[in-house]
């Protein structure tokens, strides 16, 4: 009482009354606020649970660049390959994935064993495929004739496995100035533009990486490369992951949207 009569005499009695309000923990405000935190926390668990089951029973095929993304995965809690299958390896190509018989050494592993992949994928009953490939192909083949293999690939893989659904992953940009066979920058958005267009027609979904990951002029980023090459560091596949699990949130939202 002997401070309220102090604080009375002061002439601060009102402010101590407004942040008394402010303050007390039961007040309107206050529990709006922590509502909204909560909503948000369960709307990100639940994103992520989607994110999580859309991927569940993927497959990821690709060059050493998805090796990359593979052990990348490996070492973070990610939706996207939590529980997804990979079938991916160094100097692998199109071009090589369709001639298995001729090149096996260089097909990847599935079960410990080399085979074609589109019977890996039967063995292991994927019902989406993302396929990241073109980098070795290009250093000897043009973007035309290296699209071309790709979507003959797809067409390959769809053939052996009906139920899966194909996704594209076009191909990220190079570092600055490397220039080897066709694998530079406006060979590289040719191959890009094609594999997209080509997709659209067969209804392939198609992931474009090169917004996030290319600086003004189309190269890679610096501060992405691993090798001053076309590797990647964990900082662009933490781009990689943000742009799959965006890409699966709008695939989940057109399918509600269409049911």
């Amino acid at each position: 009482m002997k401070i309220i009569n102090i604080l009375k005499k002061s002439g601060i009695t009102l402010l101590i009354l407004v942040i008394s309000i402010i303050s007390t923990p039961s007040i309107l405000p206050v529990k709006t606020y922590t509502d909204e935190i909560s909503s948000e926390a369960n709307a990100i668990a639940t994103q992520y649970q989607m994110v999580w089951d859309y991927y569940s029973n993927a497959c990821f095929i690709g060059d050493s660049l998805m090796v990359g993304f593979r052990s990348y995965s490996k070492r973070n809690d990610i939706a996207c390959a939590r529980n997804s299958e990979f079938l991916a390896a160094t100097s692998f190509a199109s071009y090589y994935a369709l001639k298995p018989e001729k090149t096996l050494k260089r097909q990847p592993e599935y079960m410990g064993h080399k085979m074609a992949i589109w019977d890996s994928i039967s063995l292991m009953k994927a019902d989406k495929v993302f396929i990241y490939l073109g980098t070795n192909d290009l250093v000897g083949i043009s973007p035309e004739k290296t699209s071309d293999n790709l979507i003959t690939l797809c067409n390959t893989i769809k053939a052996a496995n009906p139920n899966v659904s194909i996704h594209i992953i076009g191909m990220a940009p190079v570092y600055i100035g490397v220039n080897k066979g066709h694998l530079n920058i406006n060979d590289i958005t040719i191959y890009n533009t094609l594999c997209r267009e080509k997709a659209a027609v067969l209804g392939y979904g198609f992931i474009d990486l090169n917004p996030y990951l290319s600086d003004s002029l189309g190269n890679l980023k610096p501060e992405y490369c691993s090798d001053k090459y076309v590797h990647m560091n964990n900082k662009a596949y933490g781009v990689w992951n943000q742009v799959l699990f965006d890409y699966a949130i709008n695939q989940i939202t057109a399918q509600l949207q269409m049911s």
